[in-house]
């Protein structure tokens, strides 16, 4: 999933990191895109049902050092339909096709 979106976000010319340090804490984003103050993440079905504490904690913590969290469902990664969530709310048009 992370691939897809990497590609997005590439065709875009969008910076990202996937590590910062906020209030002393390391954390691993699968996307930060520090110019836009926004975190990208990638919601396997699975994995983050196991860890729903922590992605809560972790968000409020992003949030409060002014970052806006968007996560973008599997399902909805693989079928493409995140790619119009995206282009939302980066302001892009369509100017993108679909990656696959």
């Amino acid at each position: 999933m992370e691939i897809i979106v990497r590609r997005w976000l590439d065709d875009f010319n969008e910076f990202y990191v996937s590590e910062a340090v906020l209030d002393g804490y390391t954390i691993y984003p699968d996307f930060l895109l520090m110019g836009r103050a926004l975190v990208i993440e990638c919601d396997g079905d699975g994995w983050h049902r196991m860890r729903a504490d922590y992605d809560r904690w972790r968000d409020r913590l992003l949030q409060a050092n002014g970052y806006t969290v968007l996560r973008l469902p599997e399902k909805k990664i693989r079928d493409g339909s995140a790619l119009d969530i995206l282009k939302q709310q980066l302001g892009v048009g369509p100017q993108l096709k679909e990656a696959k």
